[in-house]
């Protein structure tokens, strides 16, 4: 974490050279309506490494993905009262069997000083955090107490991709209603109910708007039952939407099980389109899925080529921004 630059909690989150890089990244991503739509942003909670090697994004000069990585971690005292840093567990821990990150911006929390640790993109990022961790590192409110005095944007991130992410259809009205107050509105849904599968509970993938500005925030539920944490341990590396990296195989099928369930395709899917901007964001396993749909719709087929099965379930096409009816 040497290599991090400290920033004030009470500032922007990024500091002013990384900044332009993060809106420098974030204008590669943009398309015309002739080409492939791509998620503008990502934001990732918690999130362990997702691909062997981690993606790489082939649209961006430096290879970088725009949006940010976020993860916790803490000064505390060890045997002998020796200092010791403590990262969220999760993040590091599929880095023990060789998954990497997206090579994208980080930001380190720092629960016991209240700032955050901003890194730039870069291939050693990919495998940071790294060391020991702690279980309530990850709790979803541990990341939303930390964000909340930096600017609305990233806070709105954090609540909707993790508060607002979990849950199943009988929550359409609770959330729709609080993400009122946020200026976001609920305008699709897709769920899974999990049944038939061992590996992998019910889970649902949201969609909101806000209607001032017609951006998108699409957004991944994370791990909240004993079959998620079956399919999260199937580790084995596997193809992926045409990509050379091979993903988590129990992240993928994750993906997979959401989107290409009918609601997802008949709720989610066509709305895309009508999105000013589709950002992606999610917490734990909600993040690694975020960061492979992510990666699926930055690999559109070459001219004259077949798209792969996966990106033909996630991909959509750039329309005129339109506001969405809502739930």
């Amino acid at each position: 974490m040497s290599s991090l630059r400290v920033l004030a909690f009470g500032l922007v989150v990024l500091s002013a050279d990384a900044l332009r890089q993060h809106r420098k990244a974030s204008k590669v991503s943009k398309t015309s309506r002739s080409d492939p739509a791509m998620v503008d942003q990502l934001y990732t909670f918690g999130a362990p490494g997702s691909a062997r090697p981690g993606f790489v994004n082939a649209h961006a000069t430096d290879g970088c993905f725009p949006g940010v990585r976020v993860w916790n971690y803490m000064v505390d005292r060890g045997l002998f009262g020796r200092e010791r840093e403590v990262v969220d567990q999760v993040v590091p821990l599929a880095g023990l069997l060789g998954y990497r990150h997206p090579k994208m911006g980080g930001a380190g929390l720092h629960l016991n000083e209240s700032r955050a640790e901003f890194a730039e993109c870069s291939e050693a990022l990919m495998n940071e955090p790294r060391g020991g961790g702690s279980t309530e590192l990850h709790e979803v409110s541990e990341y939303i107490s930390q964000v909340k005095m930096i600017n609305d944007m990233v806070l709105n991130m954090t609540r909707l991709g993790t508060e607002f992410s979990y849950g199943g259809v009988g929550d359409v009205e609770f959330v729709a209603e609080a993400v009122k107050e946020m200026g976001w509105r609920l305008v699709g849904q897709g769920y899974d109910d999990g049944s038939g599968n061992l590996a992998g509970g019910g889970q649902v993938s949201n969609l909101f708007q806000r209607p001032s500005t017609l951006e998108c925030i699409l957004t991944f539920q994370g791990s909240s039952s004993a079959g998620d944490w079956i399919a999260n341990l199937d580790a084995v590396a596997r193809e992926f939407c045409g990509r050379s990296e091979r993903a988590h195989g129990g992240f993928r099928n994750h993906l997979r099980r959401i989107t290409r369930n009918p609601s997802w395709q008949s709720e989610v899917r066509p709305h895309l389109g009508k999105c000013g901007k589709v950002y992606v964001a999610g917490h734990s396993l909600g993040g690694a899925m975020a960061e492979l749909f992510t990666a699926c719709a930055a690999n559109p087929p070459a001219a004259g080529e077949e798209a792969s099965e996966d990106y033909s379930f996630i991909s959509w096409v750039k329309e005129e921004p339109t506001q969405l009816p809502y739930l």
